[in-house]
């Protein structure tokens, strides 16, 4: 092969090369270009595939925590969900309405449980409070009154049921042979007159009549 033959081939090798190169940079590029509008594409339609699922569950599981009524039926809807606090704290209220011992013993596990998976401001001072009354009712008034305070301190929940948790926490004080400090929580309550008349209100001031009697004697 002649040397001015052997140059142009290299010099085409070296040209083809350079072609090759450069097309696979823009290939590659347009390669790239296109991989990531299909990882955005695929990311957006698993995203709105995964929220409408979820969605579905979440309406799913709050219809079955409205529509269960019995005990059998929050039982079955819990079998589902074991970790809802919402069906946790419905199925543990009402074992604790039923009242006899066992019937608290299983509230007051089902409401520990409740509080563990709270996820709410909401859900935390509510629990804490119905978790409060079983342990009032167990006859364990300063972890009662613990969780009462806990849930009068959630800012976020409090005023929902600030009356009833005070009253509870008054009954605990007194419990404890703190008669002055229930004093003053009945009297914070009828007080604060937030809601004239209710249940609490009344409760306060008869309790704060009977600490005043007991006082006198």
């Amino acid at each position: 092969m002649k040397k001015e033959e052997k140059e142009r081939l290299q010099e085409d090798d070296a040209f083809i090369k350079f072609v090759n190169r450069t097309w696979e940079k823009i290939v590659g590029r347009r390669r790239m270009f296109l991989a990531l509008v299909a990882v955005l594409v695929i990311g957006l339609v698993a995203y709105v595939v995964a929220y409408t699922i979820v969605d579905r569950a979440s309406d799913k599981a709050l219809t079955q925590i409205d529509t269960a009524e019995t005990l059998k039926e929050q039982e079955a809807a819990l079998a589902q969900q074991p970790n809802s606090p919402d069906l946790l704290l419905k199925l543990g209220s009402a074992y604790a309405r039923r009242g006899t011992k066992d019937d608290v013993q299983t509230a007051e596990g089902l409401l520990a449980r409740a509080l563990k998976h709270a996820k709410t401001d909401l859900q935390n001072g509510v629990i804490s409070l119905a978790l409060g009354k079983v342990k009032m009712d167990l006859g364990q008034s300063k972890a009662a009154l613990e969780l009462l305070e806990a849930a009068l301190d959630n800012r976020h929940a409090a005023a929902l049921y600030r009356s009833e948790a005070n009253w509870h926490a008054g009954r605990c004080l007194e419990f404890l042979g703190r008669t002055d400090e229930a004093a003053d929580r009945y009297r914070d309550i009828y007080a604060a007159r937030e809601s004239a008349g209710d249940i609490w209100v009344l409760l306060a001031q008869y309790r704060a009549t009977k600490l005043r009697q007991a006082a006198l004697e």
